[in-house]
C-alpha cells in the first residue's frame, strides 16, 4: 500500500512539474505580450503627440499670419493718418498765412467787408475735430500650463 501511495506521489510530482512548466510558459508569454503592448502604446502615443504638435504648429502659424496682416493694416492706417495730419498742417499753415496777409494788406473797407466771412470760416476750421486713429486691438492673454494631477 505504501508503494502504491508513493507511486501516486511520484505521479503527482510529475503533474506538478508539468504544471510548473506550463505556468512558466504562460508567464513568459505574458511578459512577451506586455512588452509588445508597451511598445505599441509608445508608438501610438508618439503618433498622437506628433499629430497634436503639428496641429498646434498649424494653429500657431495661422494666428501669426493673422497678427502680421493686422500689423500691415495698422501700419498702413498709421501712414495714412500721418499723411492726413501733415496735409491738415499744411492747409492750416496756408490759412494762417492767407489770414495774416489779409489782416496786414487789405484796406480798411475790404477788411470790414470780409471780416465776418473770414471769421466764420476760421471758426468753422477751428471747430473741426480730428478723426481719431483707429487701430486693431489684439486680444491675447498669456497663461501658464499647469501639470495635471490626474
Amino acid at each position: 500500500m505504501l508503494l502504491a501511495r508513493t507511486a501516486s506521489l511520484k505521479s503527482r510530482i510529475s503533474v506538478l512539474g508539468n504544471t510548473t512548466e506550463r505556468i512558466k510558459q504562460e508567464e513568459n508569454n505574458s511578459y512577451k505580450h506586455c512588452s509588445i503592448v508597451k511598445k505599441d502604446m509608445i508608438v501610438h502615443a508618439t503618433s498622437i503627440k506628433d499629430v497634436f504638435c503639428n496641429t498646434v504648429d498649424i494653429l500657431m502659424n495661422q494666428n501669426l499670419a493673422i497678427i502680421d496682416n493686422v500689423k500691415k493694416k495698422d501700419v498702413k492706417a498709421i501712414d495714412t493718418y500721418l499723411n492726413e495730419i501733415e496735409t491738415e498742417q499744411l492747409s492750416l499753415a496756408g490759412l494762417v498765412k492767407t489770414t495774416e496777409d489779409f489782416i496786414t494788406r487789405s484796406s480798411e473797407k475790404q477788411f470790414m467787408e470780409d471780416f465776418y466771412i473770414i471769421g466764420r470760416h476760421l471758426d468753422k476750421v477751428l471747430n473741426k475735430t480730428v478723426n481719431p486713429l483707429n487701430l486693431h486691438e489684439l486680444k491675447y492673454k498669456s497663461g501658464e500650463f499647469k501639470k495635471s494631477n490626474n
